[in-house]
């Protein structure tokens, strides 16, 4: 099987239809509260989807006001329950390694598997081994994630060659026994243009259980970001040297600098939550009673591509299985 094979490149993401029938799949969720437009009165009420509803962040109005959502409460796949089973998942940790993309697709798929088994109300507690995931890159790649030679397998193309990986061959999960080897494989996966996609449309696919992975850029004070903080990156034309995983978001007033006076105003804002792999005790707060969190990104921060997946439906998960 190999990964580099017509068969195993991207889809067309989600369409708007699709994700209107996903969000029938479960009818009891949180619903955040909609919002009138202050400058044409057009009611914003929460659009359905699969894990919660959330009002749309640009006014709805057809002759577009372009007026934006005041504030809402913050949205995340960890904090949301489908038939009684959480969705949460751990916080990965790369160590002093570079290969945060990895991380970030592992991440994904951990995620992707809670909602599968919370959809049927199975709560998943079996881990995936991020180990078999790398080895199986190197089969491919020999330098390994992160220390690729060749220019044309860095950057956003070591996305791709790990989702065609995680296509061609899955992540193994962790079995103690090391009697029977098991993977979860990726159905298919897709990639986006970041400056050429809506925001609500990225609202949408990660409250339809579609986490992102994205790259952007950090500086020497990234780590020092504690949970639930904005972080605005060094500046950068392609923001990329590190990976994270986009799980939920938010819309709040901020006071941001205006790009021709100089000057801060305060805009109404959209921050997309993000994961890092920077282990559990990275962006620590009080309110996470001293552990680590996640942190938060503005849309122009975010590096010039976002990759989403599906994953097979575990066999195990499935009516009747053995």
């Amino acid at each position: 099987m190999d990964p580099t094979a017509p068969a195993f490149n991207r889809v067309a993401a989600p369409t708007v239809e699709h994700l209107d029938q996903r969000a029938l799949l479960i009818r009891d969720k949180f619903s955040a509260d909609g919002w009138l437009c202050p400058r044409c009165y057009q009611v914003n009420n929460p659009i359905d989807n699969l894990l919660y509803r959330v009002p749309a962040f640009e006014c709805t109005n057809p002759e577009k006001c372009n007026a934006k959502c005041p504030g809402t409460v913050e949205l995340s796949i960890t904090d949301c329950i489908m038939n009684t089973v959480r969705t949460n998942f751990l916080i990965r940790s790369q160590g002093d390694n570079r290969n945060c993309t990895a991380h970030a697709v592992l991440a994904g798929m951990d995620a992707a598997l809670k909602i599968e088994g919370a959809l049927r109300g199975v709560p998943v507690l079996q881990a995936l081994n991020g180990t078999s995931l790398l080895r199986d890159y190197h089969r491919f790649y020999p330098d390994g994630v992160g220390h690729e030679l060749q220019r044309e397998w860095r950057g956003y193309h070591r996305y791709e060659q790990l989702l065609r990986v995680a296509q061609a061959f899955g992540v193994e999960y962790v079995s103690p026994m090391r009697t029977i080897t098991r993977a979860l494989r990726l159905q298919s996966w897709f990639r986006l243009i970041t400056r050429q996609t809506s925001l609500d449309y990225l609202v949408r696919l990660i409250a339809n259980g579609y986490p992102l992975l994205a790259t952007m850029e950090i500086g020497r004070w990234f780590r020092l970001a504690e949970d639930g903080q904005l972080y605005m990156g060094p500046p950068a034309e392609f923001p990329g040297n590190h990976a994270v995983l986009l799980i939920g978001s938010v819309a709040k007033q901020l006071a941001l600098p205006n790009n021709i006076t100089g000057q801060s105003e305060v805009v109404p804002s959209l921050l997309f939550k993000a994961r890092n792999s920077h282990g559990s005790t990275a962006h620590r707060s009080a309110a996470q009673g001293g552990y680590g969190g996640d942190v938060y990104l503005l849309a122009q921060d975010l590096g010039p591509y976002l990759y989403g997946f599906r994953i097979e439906t575990p066999t195990w998960m499935l009516p009747n299985a053995a």
